[in-house]
């Protein structure tokens, strides 16, 4: 019999999703969404769009973005974002749920 031990990736069906903190950071001439996971579960980000005050919308991932590990932070550029933009909307999924909220943009 073979055991194997596996990280957690998922929450049980109707757990609340993870609490992860948005942030839009310019820098290195580059716009970055960082997401900062304080929570044990690893969280998988899916489908993330940016929308704009001016009414545009930048897609980041059309399909799986990528992971944020437990007790740590993630960073991916955002191409083509508004150089005078405070903040923005942030619509994406986490662990398979629909999430959508205001985030900050720090100079």
């Amino acid at each position: 019999m073979t055991t194997c031990s596996r990280a957690r990736f998922a929450l049980a069906r109707n757990a609340s999703v993870p609490a992860l903190t948005f942030t839009l950071e310019r820098g290195d001439n580059a716009l970055k969404l960082r997401a900062s996971n304080d929570t044990d579960v690893h969280t998988q980000l899916s489908r993330v769009r940016i929308d704009w005050p001016d009414g545009r919308s930048t897609t980041v991932s059309d399909g799986l973005l990528g992971y944020a590990l437990p007790h740590a932070s993630r960073r991916w550029v955002v191409p083509d974002a508004p150089a005078h933009a405070t903040f923005a909307t942030l619509h994406a999924l986490i662990n398979g749920e629909a999430v959508t909220m205001r985030i900050v943009i720090e100079r």
